[in-house]
Parts: C-alpha cells; sequence; structure tokens
C-alpha cells in the first residue's frame, strides 16, 4: 500500500510532464481503501484485489511449530545453549531466517511456555556417549545394545542427539551385557519384541 501511495505522489510532483491518461489515473487514484479483499478507489469504483492474510495467531516471521515441538522436547533433557547447537546442525532456522544462539532458544521458550531445563538436576534422559559414561563402556557397547534391541532410543529430528532413558541403563540385561563387555564375553541378544528404536 505505501508503495502505492509513493508512486502517486511521484505521479503528483511530475503531474506536468505527464501524458493526458497518467493525469486521469491520478485523479480518481489518490484514494486506496482495503476492507477484506475489496478495493475501494475513490469515485466509488470498486475492485476484487488478491490480499494474502496470516493465520490468526500467526505472521509471516513465526517459527515452525515443528521446530517449537523439538524444542519443547530437547528443553527436557539439555539446556538452551545446547539445543542452539542441535537446531544448527540440524539446518533449522528461526522465523526470519536467522541461524539459533542461546538467547534465541530462550525466547522461543518464553514465547511459547516451555520449562527451562534446571541445571544440576538429573536428567531423565541421556545421549549415548553419557550412558557410556554411566556404564563404563565404550559409545560402540551403546549402539550394539540400541541395535539389538536392548535399549530404546529415540531421536526426534534428524540431526538430534539420539535420547535414552536413565531408568534403562539399571534394567537386568543392560547391566548384563554392559559387564560382558568389560570382560570380553559374549552377551546375548535382546528379543526384537523387547524395546523399540524410534525415530521421529
Amino acid at each position: 500500500m505505501s508503495v502505492i501511495l509513493e508512486q502517486l505522489e511521484s505521479i503528483n510532483a511530475t503531474r506536468t510532464q505527464q501524458p493526458r491518461g497518467s493525469r486521469v489515473l491520478r485523479r480518481y487514484m489518490w484514494q486506496v481503501l482495503l476492507k477484506d479483499h475489496h478495493g475501494a478507489w475513490a469515485g466509488g469504483v470498486h475492485t476484487i484485489l488478491g490480499v494474502r492474510k496470516n493465520q490468526v495467531g500467526r505472521n509471516a516471521n513465526a517459527t515452525d511449530k515443528d521446530v517449537v515441538e523439538l524444542v519443547r522436547e530437547l528443553a527436557k533433557a539439555w539446556p538452551d545453549s545446547y539445543i542452539a547447537g542441535v537446531l544448527n546442525r540440524s539446518g533449522y532456522h528461526t522465523g526470519p531466517g536467522n541461524v539459533w544462539n542461546e538467547t534465541r532458544v530462550k525466547n522461543l521458550r518464553l514465547y511459547n511456555k516451555i520449562p527451562v531445563f534446571a541445571k544440576g538436576c538429573e536428567r531423565a534422559w541421556l545421549t549415548m556417549a553419557e550412558c557410556a559414561n554411566e556404564l563404563n563402556v565404550n559409545v560402540g557397547v551403546i549402539r550394539t545394545m540400541v541395535k539389538h534391541r536392548l535399549l530404546a532410543a529415540l531421536q526426534h529430528a534428524k540431526g538430534a542427539p539420539w535420547m535414552i532413558q536413565r531408568d534403562d541403563l539399571h534394567r537386568a540385561e543392560v547391566q548384563h551385557y554392559a559387564k560382558a563387555a568389560h570382560t570380553g564375553k559374549p552377551a546375548p541378544r535382546g528379543d526384537d519384541n523387547q524395546t523399540i528404536i524410534l525415530a521421529l
């Protein structure tokens, strides 16, 4: 709209140099009113205008809802700085197209009423590396247990860390597999129906 008005002002400023057709156009285009999808020209003529409206409660710079839900899940286990890194590695951007940082994740959480992860609290979810540290094995052992379905691992998006519930590390079959890995003895594979691997 502002562009149209600027153009009209330009026409008005140079009216002595414009042909008669432009002067006639200037006379009737001095005011444009938008109401819903109709344009009302001064002089009583109405014209249909295609105007794209934003959805109620959203704007053109709104962050994708999938990103919001991903942050909601990640915030259960990790701080904003870590979440920002995950979003960037996964190729996600903010609504306006910026890369993520700690402050932008924090603002997104606050706007969507997502609780912050309390530092110092024991997390219910762990990464594969953290699970390996808990069981005193290497990450390869954890990957093998996930592959054999001894451990259920959840990945919310490509590039996001695999998340494993801390409580699952205390299951008898997991403890047995970890001890077998220490001694180099073969450990039995899990039942395919025992756990599932989820990739969202």
